[in-house]
């Protein structure tokens, strides 16, 4: 499986390291993208408190599991 990367992230990477970032910035531009939805697991999400080795959901309600997660969650320290 490949990695996914955020295309922005790369480019100001690649500005801040080399003398003519502009035609490597195009290169990464070509790239396809895939199709995937950013999730938040619930031990990384800001919505759920720990509970007996599991997650409550503050927000959506539940309990999950320790591997849970949706597309609606909120990341501590705010990147999705």
């Amino acid at each position: 499986m490949s990695d996914l990367i955020r295309r922005e992230d790369v480019i100001k990477l690649i500005q801040a390291r080399y003398e003519n970032p502009e035609i490597c910035a195009e290169e990464i531009n070509r790239i396809p993208t895939v199709d995937a939805i950013p999730v938040v697991r619930c031990g990384e999400c800001k919505l759920a408190e720990p509970f007996n080795g599991q997650y409550i959901c503050s927000e959506f309600g539940g309990v999950w599991g320790t591997d849970g997660f949706c597309s609606f969650g909120e990341r501590k320290g705010g990147r999705s």
